[in-house]
């Protein structure tokens, strides 16, 4: 997870939580790569947001959304309007595009979830969010 120690995420409300300590509070980690503009986001949502909520209650899981918008002012309405409670890496920050190399993301939506130690349970959590809804929790999770 040293990709994003250090670095301050945002909330939609405007609010600023430091990585390392989502990182400690959380046991899994899931980033969500989007931008405004992709259609197939817009699909996938519902479901990362039913398992967003559901977490709550079940899972130490935190979904950290990694906006590949054109600019601040996308970004952040999509983070407002679409998001929930989510944390976002800032818009421009250079931890984007590290992630971006680091797990090959070559296109959005795309989904990585992660322990919290770094270690990769999956970088195709997309097909598995849309394949099993939900449930993918359990295949997610010890």
């Amino acid at each position: 997870m040293d990709s994003i120690q250090g670095v301050e995420l945002i909330k939609a409300d405007g609010g600023v939580r430091q990585a390392n300590t989502v990182i400690q509070n959380n046991r899994y980690i899931m980033y969500y790569f989007s931008a405004v503009w992709c259609l197939g986001c817009k699909f996938i949502l519902p479901k990362i947001t039913e398992i967003y909520e559901s977490r709550k209650r079940q899972i130490p899981l935190e979904i950290i959304y990694v906006s590949f918008d054109n600019n601040k002012e996308e970004m952040m309405q999509c983070f407002k309007d679409n998001h929930g409670d989510w944390l976002a890496i800032p818009f421009g920050s250079s931890t984007i595009q590290e992630l971006k190399v680091r797990y090959g993301v070559t296109y959005v939506p795309f989904i990585v979830v992660l322990r919290n130690d770094g270690t990769i349970i999956t970088t195709n959590g997309k097909k598995e969010v849309e394949d099993l809804g939900i449930n993918v929790l359990v295949t997610w999770t010890d």
